[in-house]
């Protein structure tokens, strides 16, 4: 092997290698990427948190209620009400004994809650 042979090999080599190097994208370092996280943790909290404020009701009347609502709807008693769209919230119920006051309620979504509840 000549000189000039070694030479031209070392050199394709180290050419190889910038291109190499060129082709690799930097990284994005670790605290951006924690960073990154923690906004879109974050947002989707505040996102569900806004849903369950505008979309959020009580959770389903008891059977006994909803029996006795449909009694007084059928007997003329109580006007029927519309469903409307709520994510039941666990927890979250109407403490009255009144069935037509419950189911009323039962249609009801959390940030319409102001008007009989103190805020």
């Amino acid at each position: 092997m000549t000189d000039e042979t070694y030479n031209e090999e070392e050199l394709d080599h180290e050419d190889a290698e910038d291109e190499a190097e060129a082709a690799v994208e930097p990284r994005t370092p670790l605290w951006r990427s924690i960073l990154f996280g923690t906004f879109v943790t974050f947002a989707a909290l505040f996102f569900m948190a806004v849903m369950l404020y505008e979309f959020g009701g009580m959770s389903a009347p008891d059977p006994q209620l909803k029996a006795q609502y449909e009694q007084m709807v059928a007997a003329g008693y109580a006007e029927p009400i519309q469903a409307r769209f709520t994510i039941p919230i666990p927890g979250c119920k109407c403490h009255s004994s009144d069935p037509v006051l419950t189911m009323v309620h039962s249609t009801r979504r959390i940030s319409e809650c102001g008007s009989c509840h103190a805020r």
